[in-house]
């Protein structure tokens, strides 16, 4: 289904850039999967939002939409068109009787191409237009930080795609398995390629929303009588933590700007949960032992 892309982003044509912008985040902002998680209409008007955001933001294919409407991707190649007088009165009959004689959009763009051209920009139309669907895997650290990825197309897909390769930049606080929708624009023409992101399991933190959990054992002694313990964090620096005395297995510290970085805003970040477990001892030593026999008649 072909979409106005101003009517998608609820703006007029005469829109500035900035009010472009200011636009597409706010609707960003409202249908993103992450907000509407079980919702499935969200997820294709935010599909909708992204494609008509990186049309409209380029000045150049903005000029070509604004002329050609959603055959904007060949608007190069219709300009050849007007050279030829009647070829170009047929494109603008077609064009005009395009709901009367129920064209598909995709058997339009190629009949076009045909006639005025005689020739189509692919010899495969259906892998022209075709969507491109890809996992992405990065690591925790990458999605903390943002990562640009060389991407080799796989064989099984070599047969859809007008390239092998490409370079898919990935933003810092980019949540698993949220998608990325790229547009390869190349003189073979364009296509779509979406990428679906999904972040390794970690090995220490597991992450909740914008915050990053993860345990950190502490001997008994250090429960019950208070300490410092040493705290890995995602950036590979550790910090020192002040317990307490009488700190409790299962306990949370927070450490406060620590987790994971809001894609939106990245200079705001979530938080650091921190959990105790507290180790008890395996063995002890006879004075260990009545030790605790005395302290068991204290309490």
């Amino acid at each position: 289904m072909n979409i106005n892309y101003y009517d998608a982003l609820g703006i007029d044509k005469t829109a500035s850039l900035k009010e472009l912008r200011a636009a597409y985040r706010r609707l960003a902002r409202k249908y993103h999967p992450d907000v509407n998680p079980q919702d499935d209409s969200s997820e294709l008007k935010f599909k909708e939002i992204n494609e008509a955001y990186q049309v409209l933001s380029d000045p150049d294919s903005r000029r070509k939409y604004d002329q050609f409407g959603e055959n904007w991707k060949y608007a190069d190649y219709l300009q050849k068109g007007k050279s030829a007088k009647s070829s170009y009165t047929w494109f603008n009959n077609l064009r005009s009787n395009r709901s009367k004689n129920n064209f598909r959009s995709m058997d339009f763009d190629d009949q076009i191409l045909r006639r005025v051209f005689g020739e189509s920009l692919n010899r495969d139309p259906d892998s022209r237009k075709q969507d491109i669907e890809m996992d992405v895997n990065i690591t925790l650290e990458e999605a903390y930080q943002g990562v640009t990825k060389s991407l080799k197309i796989p064989a099984s897909l070599r047969g859809k795609s007008i390239v092998d390769h490409l370079e898919l930049k990935i933003p810092s606080g980019i949540g698993s398995e949220e998608k990325i929708t790229y547009v390869n624009k190349s003189k073979y023409g364009s296509q779509r390629f979406i990428f679906k992101i999904l972040i390794d399991q970690h090995k220490i933190f597991s992450r909740v929303g914008r915050n990053l959990k993860n345990e950190i054992p502490m001997n008994l002694s250090t429960a019950i009588l208070g300490g410092e313990v040493i705290v890995p964090t995602i950036t590979g620096k550790e910090i020192i933590l002040t317990v307490p005395p009488l700190t409790q297995n299962g306990q949370i510290f927070k450490l406060k700007g620590k987790g994971m970085p809001y894609k939106s805003k990245p200079s705001e970040y979530g938080d650091q949960m921190i959990y105790v477990h507290v180790v008890l001892p395996q063995s002890m030593t006879n004075e260990q032992v009545q030790l605790f026999k005395q302290l068991g008649e204290l309490t």
